[in-house]
């Protein structure tokens, strides 16, 4: 609100005076020009040499009227434009930490490499993001993201379009590849309010992908604690994201809302490999901080509000020895992959990417 009344009052105060200032210029020059013609009965009355001085000075009057038209226009129009400037840049940055933080709470297993901006007009633009997978140490072009913001605007949300629904699967809906997809196992998904993919299980057919690794989402029978969840994988697959699910996981509205969810250490640089899938209690404390802050991330369905829900998660789970996560992705050889059906702790497996393996990429696990 500060911010507000800093730019946008002053903003729009200049913007009337140009308005009021130029009609009423426009007004006067017209009058003057009127005032410079005379009447007949005028000329009769007024000698020659009146008429030269009066209509000089006349002139005189219009052009300086017209020079100060234009510049204070100028002097206006620069103003409002250093204001405007002044205003996109700190728009620009609240909108970079929003983007910042829902890349850090709200993409399941998405990395990005490039944050730039793409200016649209001197009062819009928005954030561009390519974004990857990392799938098993093999980084695989994902759908890029989008965060507009204007004069007037903050983006509280990225852009990166409805998937599509193809034969009980998702789809991304520009690149066309398959999304990892989570499921509720307490949700009636045969219910009429429901209107979206049935659970499925998936992992078993990675049996016909051979040397190649893959993208599989995990959905638990019941919440599991992190710790309960490191005895459960089995160490020859990579823990990518952990999904923190959903409070009222009843609710149809809540099976097409944002995943939440926090990211392991399986891109770190400095990390030894043995670390590679595992959370710090300072990574989950940097998620309940960016969860925390992630108020302009509401997304009403009907009547589910995934920013409430998501509150009432962290509030349930504020700390990692606390925490209980409904689901992880997964990543690693196909053939790893294809027995995660057999384990009574899943509901549903349901793949996303997969890519073929390089002999000069060696997988992480």
């Amino acid at each position: 609100m500060e911010l507000i009344l800093i730019y946008i009052i002053p903003f729009i105060v200049c913007l009337s005076s140009v308005i009021y200032t130029i009609v009423r210029l426009i007004q006067i020059a017209m009058n003057k020009v009127k005032s410079y013609r005379f009447k007949n009965d005028d000329i009769d009355e007024l000698s020659i040499d009146f008429k030269y001085l009066a209509g000089k000075t006349k002139f005189k009057r219009l052009i300086f009227i017209i020079w100060m038209t234009i510049g204070y226009s100028i002097l206006l129009f620069g103003t409002l434009y250093y204001i405007n400037s002044k205003w996109m840049t700190n728009v620009y940055q609240r909108t970079s930490e929003n983007a910042q933080k829902y890349m850090n709470v709200r993409a399941p297993n998405i990395n990005y490499t490039t944050m730039i901006t793409k200016y649209d007009s001197i009062v819009s633009s928005h954030i561009y993001m390519d974004t990857f997978k990392n799938i098993d140490g093999y980084p695989v072009p994902w759908s890029p993201m989008s965060f507009d913001y204007g004069t007037l605007m903050v983006t509280n949300n990225a852009y990166i379009g409805s998937p599509t629904e193809i034969n009980n699967a998702y789809y991304t809906h520009d690149t066309k590849q398959k999304v990892a997809t989570f499921f509720l196992p307490k949700l009636n998904y045969k219910s009429d309010d429901y209107f979206g993919i049935q659970p499925t299980h998936e992992a078993s057919d990675l049996v016909k992908e051979k040397n190649q690794v893959a993208e599989v989402a995990v959905s638990f029978d019941k919440p599991y604690s992190y710790f309960e969840i490191q005895s459960m994988i089995p160490k020859n697959l990579l823990i990518n994201w952990y999904w923190i699910g959903f409070n009222d996981d009843t609710n149809v509205n809540a099976a097409s809302a944002p995943y939440s969810g926090l990211a392991s250490n399986d891109v770190a640089q400095d990390s030894p490999k043995d670390d590679y899938g595992l959370l710090s209690y300072e990574t989950y404390e940097d998620f309940i901080k960016n969860a925390t802050d992630l108020t302009w991330g509401t997304v009403v369905s009907n009547d589910f509000d995934s920013y409430v829900d998501l509150n009432k998660q962290i509030k349930k789970y504020p700390n990692l020895d606390k925490a209980k996560f409904s689901g992880v992705i997964l990543t690693g050889r196909t053939e790893n992959l294809t027995g995660l059906d057999k384990n009574k702790w899943v509901f549903s497996t349901n793949i996303g990417v997969t890519a073929p393996i390089k002999s000069y990429i060696t997988p992480i696990k």
